[in-house]
């Protein structure tokens, strides 16, 4: 009987301290939520800050992307620009070596046939003499 007597009063010690215990840390729980409550309205004022400022640089970033494509645009268009009128240029210079070949060629024709005329007038002035 002084077994079982004690090993009651063991578990009930147990049993009661537990319950005071667990009385104990809700009340710690209890008197923490208050300042819980600042916490985590601190927190969420960092976390706002903390949202607001990854919206920021997000931003930024996208900004930075859409300046650094207008400028890449801006440069594919200069080049696209540029190769045509290299392209014209080219076409202008081709078109300016057939005009003077044609040039030369009527002159030399002209020269031909001004020889021609004048070889013939030569003959009728001479034929004319004799």
């Amino acid at each position: 009987m002084k077994t079982n007597f004690v090993l009651v009063s063991i578990l009930m010690t147990i049993l009661i301290g537990g319950t005071f215990g667990l009385f104990l840390i809700d009340d710690a729980f209890a008197q923490n939520l208050y300042v819980s409550s600042d916490d985590s309205e601190a927190y969420k004022k960092q976390k706002e800050l903390e949202q607001k400022k990854a919206d920021r640089e997000a931003k930024s970033e996208e900004k930075q992307k859409e300046l650094e494509q207008k400028k890449a645009d801006r440069e594919a268009k200069s080049e696209e620009k540029q190769k045509e009128l290299e392209q014209k240029k080219a076409e202008l210079e081709i078109n300016r070596k057939n005009l003077e070949a044609k040039q030369l060629k009527k002159l030399k024709e002209y020269e031909e046939k001004l020889k021609e005329i004048k070889e013939k007038s030569q003959k009728k002035v001479e034929k004319n003499i004799t």
